[in-house]
């Protein structure tokens, strides 16, 4: 009975602690929303109150550290009509005990500015007794930029989205929009993780490339060389197939409820639903059979091969997980509108482990670029190994499809790339040397008038060639 009181008062007291904590993040929030529209009216009534006696203003000028007093800084605000087109962002709150730190920007046409806040309570308030701020400008395209996918988000009802944009190996853009839980109102910020959905399917199809490169995998061998369970009309199969989607196999996705012997027997008894090659048919079942070929020729899981292999020490920024409802910090979860009652719910999809490399990949926005970056300066695989990757493939009904990727043709403007769940994409414009990797935790539904995400990247490669 004692082992069980003790148990009981443990749990209590996380319980207290956890609620100590949010009250105060809260309480925090109410602070620094009183600094925003102190900030953004001129109100210095309003910054003074949050901004302790002690509390200095630091900032790099020339490589030197400048230091402003809380006074000097106080003089610099006149009240004023409140600032238009000014959004002010908590990106980050860390919080222990009375002490707190927070990360938080004040976006201004032409201009945004960073602020590190060092926070303490005093009497049940939070103060901000230290600053550190950097400012940086922005070019009109950005503002360009953010006034798209602002109209994007209210359009789509999407509550937050990450872009990144980079040209000849600039960043053009890496920006930050709305929520990524729309329950506690947390920011989407660079430690937000999207899932990728479908997206996974780029760093699979670069898995496999990996393989052949290390001549433990062609694209022309069959299936059957690895696989010695297969249906008689599996054994055409050929590994190219498996890539470009034009295997004509039933779709094991029917089945992702059921166990993965469960789900085989079932896929194994359905009839093909068209010859190799005669056309592009989308289906999950190409990525499972992907997935355990690899673990054939490396004993790791299609997953596994791939975190090993493209991910090397990034933590917690990229995992797989295929339950959108699973508790992972920084998670962000996918949100869809309900028809009927119009608001906003949790998307509750999962994909079975047996899946993962079809799906199931979720990573932060930075941690994509960098995967970016490492793609383009051949780590992963080599120019020539590209190249086949690039090649159109060729199917009996004609079909815009490389070895592995979308090809994309809008109004002549050639690109490559994969989107997944409607809500992730990533596009490369070979021509320009131009990159978008665009992530968002809702769904881009196309309507009458709305006509989708490839649209949305498009019209985002259109403003960056308008500058």
């Amino acid at each position: 009975m004692k082992t069980s009181n003790n148990f009981i008062l443990t749990l209590l007291l996380l319980l207290a602690n956890h609620l100590n904590a949010q009250k105060d993040e809260d309480l925090i929030k109410q602070s620094i929303e009183m600094y925003f529209d102190g900030w953004m009216t001129g109100d210095t009534m309003k910054i003074g109150k949050v901004m302790h006696s002690t509390c200095n203003l630091k900032n790099i000028k020339d490589n030197e550290v400048v230091v402003i007093d809380r006074k000097n800084y106080l003089s610099r605000f006149k009240l004023r009509p409140r600032l238009e087109n000014a959004v002010g962002r908590i990106i980050s709150i860390n919080v222990t005990g009375k002490i707190a730190s927070a990360k938080c920007e004040i976006e201004i046409p032409g201009r945004t500015f960073t602020d590190y806040f060092n926070m303490m309570k005093l009497n049940e308030f939070w103060y901000i007794v230290d600053k550190i701020s950097v400012s940086k400008t922005k070019s009109k395209l950005n503002d360009k930029l953010d006034s798209y996918i602002s109209d994007v988000l209210k359009a789509y009802d999407i509550p937050g989205i990450a872009l990144a944009i980079i040209k000849k190996d600039t960043i053009l853009h890496e920006n930050y929009y709305g929520q990524s839980n729309i329950e506690m109102a947390v920011p989407v910020s660079d430690k937000t993780l999207f899932p990728l959905f479908s997206t996974t399917k780029i760093m699979s199809t670069i898995a496999a490339y990996q393989l052949v490169e290390q001549n433990k995998l062609s694209l022309e061998q069959n299936i059957s060389d690895f696989l010695n369970d297969l249906p008689k009309d599996w054994k055409k199969v050929k590994v190219k197939h498996l890539l470009a989607h034009a295997s004509g196999l039933p779709d094991i996705v029917n089945y992702s409820s059921d166990n993965e012997e469960v789900a085989k027997k079932k896929v194994y008894r359905n009839a093909i639903k068209c010859p190799v090659d005669q056309q592009f048919d989308y289906n999950q079942t190409n990525f499972w059979l992907l997935n355990r070929i690899v673990q054939k020729l490396t004993n790791k899981t299609l997953s596994e091969f791939v975190i090993e292999n493209q991910f090397q020490d990034v933590g917690q920024n990229v995992q797989f997980e295929g339950n959108n409802l699973s508790t992972i910090q920084n998670l962000s979860y996918g949100y869809i509108k309900d028809a009927n009652t119009n608001r906003l719910l949790k998307r509750n999809w999962n994909f079975p482990i047996y899946q993962y490399g079809a799906a199931g990949l979720n990573m932060t926005l930075k941690s994509f670029m960098e995967w970016d970056r490492k793609f383009d300066n051949g780590t992963f695989i080599s120019n020539q190994v590209k190249q086949q990757l690039f090649r159109p493939y060729n199917y009996k009904v004609n079909r815009d499809f490389t070895h592995g990727l979308d090809l994309i043709n809008s109004n002549g403007e050639i690109s490559y790339g994969f989107s997944g769940g409607v809500s992730t994409a990533y596009r490369k414009f070979k021509d320009k040397d131009l990159t978008i990797i665009l992530l968002a935790n809702g769904m881009f539904i196309p309507t009458d008038k709305l006509k989708g995400i490839n649209d949305v990247v498009n019209t985002i490669a259109l403003l960056v060639n308008e500058k």
